[in-house]
């Protein structure tokens, strides 16, 4: 019998789009670990909007002036509960945007790079801040907001465990647009011991 407290990390991170998804995950975890030994944890990274039309991207198009949705930090707090969430504008890419956009200007400089995606609606991205900028901010190609908004969500579930000291047996990386079935108790368990091969994997 696996009597030691596991910990189950779910990290939820980009736009909140069909947020409903993920927290119906959340909430099917909380429900069948309910009086057991296995404590669920909950962090979220989200954007405080969601852009609507970008599936034009997939017709070789995008929208100069996307609907944008709007939520606030409480509206999420309400409806998750997390143990650490954060809620926040794209302003905040700016840095992280300018980092990149430099960096690309020298790899295309280094390897005198000429020939770019055929694709439109990019064709000045690369060499233009603003434009490359509000692909970022309004599209998901560059997936740049996708991948900082993921390594935020890590990073407080990686501070929550240094200022509690603790460890995540399990950890869980999702969208918000996903619902995850959870797995039963007995394999749970199983996966958080340290001699199962994922616990050594982890290890």
């Amino acid at each position: 019998v696996y009597k030691k407290m596991v910990n189950i990390a779910i990290c939820i991170s980009g736009e909140p789009r069909e947020y409903e998804r993920s927290l119906k995950s959340v909430q099917l975890y909380k429900e069948i670990t309910k009086n057991t030994n296995i404590n669920i944890n909950i962090f979220y990274h989200f954007w405080d909007n969601i852009t609507k039309n970008v599936w034009k991207q997939r017709f070789r198009r995008v929208t100069t002036t996307p609907e944008i949705t709007s939520y606030t930090s409480s509206f999420f707090e309400e409806k998750f509960h997390p143990t650490v969430g954060v809620c926040e504008n794209k302003n905040t890419l700016n840095e992280e945007i300018e980092f990149a956009y430099n960096y690309l200007q020298q790899v295309i400089e280094k390897n005198n790079v000429i020939n770019y995606p055929e694709f439109l609606d990019y064709k000045n991205t690369w060499s233009n801040l603003e434009d490359f900028s509000f692909k970022i901010k309004n599209t998901n190609i560059p997936v740049l907001s996708q991948l900082v908004s993921y390594l935020r969500a890590q990073n407080l579930r990686i501070n929550y465990e240094k200022q509690h000291n603790i460890k995540h047996d399990i950890i869980i990386k999702t969208r918000s647009d996903i619902i995850i079935e959870p797995l039963p108790i007995d394999i749970l368990k199983n996966l958080a011991k340290e001699d199962s091969v994922i616990g050594k994997a982890a290890k």
